[in-house]
């Protein structure tokens, strides 16, 4: 958004000419934050979960993707772009976890939560 600005679908085409079906902020349509996101979850989980899972996160996120267009706050192109960077974004943060496991581990130790509470792994 901060690279190239472009209007939501509902400002450019305007009240007239389609049917807003949710309310959103007036600001920039490219990319689309939810689709990004949602791929990226979904990507991250690939290989590193139950199959049903991944394949439920994908679904899901595909399923965001498709609304985000048809409620008439993103352009086609906002997900499709979205959609690659999710991608990108989740498999790099999965070749990235073995070195950012540390950080979750202090993250759950300071929270004394879940199975790594109370020690801090060295891999």
């Amino acid at each position: 958004a901060h690279f190239w600005y472009r209007d939501r679908p509902f400002v450019a085409l305007g009240n007239k000419n389609m049917t807003q079906l949710i309310p959103h902020a007036v600001d920039a349509s490219f990319p689309s934050d939810h689709t990004s996101g949602s791929f990226a979850f979904a990507a991250a989980s690939w290989g590193k979960t139950q199959k049903w899972v991944s394949r439920t996160f994908t679904v899901f996120a595909f399923v965001q993707m498709f609304s985000r267009v048809y409620v008439g706050v993103h352009w086609p192109t906002d997900v499709l772009a979205s959609f690659v960077i999710g991608i990108i974004s989740g498999r790099v943060i999965q070749l990235l976890s073995p070195q950012l496991r540390v950080f979750t581990n202090i993250g759950l130790r300071i929270f004394n939560h879940g199975k790594y509470a109370g020690t801090v792994s060295k891999s």
